[in-house]
C-alpha cells in the first residue's frame, strides 16, 4: 500500500507531497523507498532534490540508490 501511495503522491506532482514522501524515504522496505525516491524526481522542488541528495549519505542497498541516482537524473 505504501509504494502505491508514493507512485499516487509522485504522479500528482503536488509540492505538498514532498513532505510524505521524505518521510517513506526512510521505510524499512526497499521498494517503498525507491517509489519514494522516484515520486521525489517526479515532483522535483527544490525540497525533493535536497531529501534526495540528504538520503544518498545513507541508503545502502543498491536498486534504491540507483533509483535516487536516477531521480536526481544522475
Amino acid at each position: 500500500m505504501m509504494r502505491n501511495a508514493c507512485l499516487v503522491l509522485g504522479n500528482s506532482g503536488y509540492p505538498e507531497a514532498v513532505a510524505y514522501l521524505v518521510r517513506a524515504l526512510q521505510d524499512p522496505a526497499p521498494l517503498v523507498r525507491q517509489h519514494a525516491a522516484w515520486g521525489l524526481g517526479r515532483i522535483s522542488t527544490a525540497a525533493a532534490r535536497d531529501a534526495l541528495n540528504n538520503h544518498l549519505e545513507t541508503e545502502q542497498e543498491s536498486e534504491t540508490r540507483a533509483e535516487v541516482l536516477e531521480a536526481l537524473g544522475l
